[in-house]
């Protein structure tokens, strides 16, 4: 979805001035130099969306309330780029994290994907974000985004003067949403049904890091990849872990492993993730490269069955922020 940002005179200029500063902080030698160059590659991109204002924005939010890395977690793709590691949106670093993230996943494949600013937040910060957007010091517009209940889930900053034809504001206005529901992340009912749930998979095999325990939970995040079937075939040891397919970044590099090029890989992985080879099956040609590919039939399979594949960022995002706040009792 295509979003309307506010303007910020040399907005791209500024933005890189921030990320540069933090990146001459972070790495040094030849990390720097690889660093500086996917740096102005997503750079690029922001500049092609005219996205830069918003990554601004949002950062002079965060500062202005004083928010500290144990009260808040991006949700979806956006901290799958080095753009929102430089900017403290997210405390994890992209590019040397395991398991694996993929840009192409943050900006689509074309650059064309814009981030959606979806914050999971203590009671605390989403207090403090209610009090500065009540005294907000900026000349942008601000309105409040609101639930069915009336309470409110976020603002939409500058450009709001459009509306759909329900005469709510239109969701590509630029707008960051956050969550006011928890003290901690062990009052939020997310975590405690994702760890009662975890327990399913934990009983049959027990994670042996970090990329084990991402990849556990998004096996249960997603729909149509954790059965009795497949846990009866983990539990006796006729699968392993890396056998099966818990999100969407499994099935890209899947495909690339079996020499598949990278746009097709990332077409193809966005179609299992969106459910619609288990709807519609595999259009002929695609099914015609991975079989050409050698991929084996009980991948092909597994695809089929998937009706939803959850995305790692997000997983990798919100265990680490666990972590921080010190409630992941299982990962330690």
């Amino acid at each position: 979805m295509i979003k309307k940002y506010p303007k910020i005179e040399n907005a791209d200029d500024k933005l890189r001035e921030l990320c540069l500063i933090a990146l001459q902080g972070e790495y040094d030698g030849d990390a720097y130099l690889g660093a500086l160059r996917h740096m102005e590659n997503e750079l690029a991109i922001i500049k092609k969306q005219g996205s830069a204002s918003g990554y601004i924005i949002i950062k002079e939010t965060l500062n202005a309330v004083n928010a500290k890395s144990n009260e808040f977690y991006f949700k979806g793709t956006l901290t799958g780029s080095l753009i929102s590691y430089l900017l403290g949106f997210s405390y994890y670093d992209p590019l040397i994290v395991v398991p694996k993230v993929y840009p192409e996943f943050t900006y689509g494949y074309d650059g064309c994907k814009h981030s959606d600013f979806e914050m999971t937040s203590s009671k605390s910060l989403s207090d403090r974000l209610m009090e500065y957007f009540e005294n907000y010091p900026g000349e942008l517009p601000i309105e409040y985004r609101r639930d069915s209940n009336g309470e409110v889930t976020g603002v939409f900053i500058g450009n709001i003067e459009e509306r759909d034809s329900n005469g709510s504001w239109r969701m590509d206005n630029f707008h960051l949403s956050f969550s006011s529901s928890f003290k901690n992340y062990a009052e939020h009912e997310l975590f405690t049904s994702l760890f009662s749930r975890l327990d399913d998979i934990l009983n049959v095999y027990h994670p042996k890091n970090f990329s084990e325990y991402v990849k556990c939970i998004d096996l249960i995040m997603s729909s149509g990849t954790w059965n009795q079937n497949v846990k009866d075939m983990l539990s006796s040891g006729e699968v392993s872990l890396d056998d099966l397919i818990a999100d969407r970044e499994d099935v890209f590099e899947l495909l690339l492993a079996y020499g598949i090029d990278r746009m097709t890989a990332y077409g193809i992985a966005d179609d299992v993730r969106m459910g619609r080879i288990n709807r519609e099956g595999w259009k002929k040609d695609r099914l015609d490269i991975v079989k050409n590919a050698g991929l084996p039939t009980e991948i092909i399979e597994q695809c089929e069955k998937i009706k939803y594949l959850w995305t790692r960022p997000h997983t990798i995002a919100m265990l680490s922020y666990s972590i921080l706040d010190g409630h992941n009792e299982k990962m330690r």
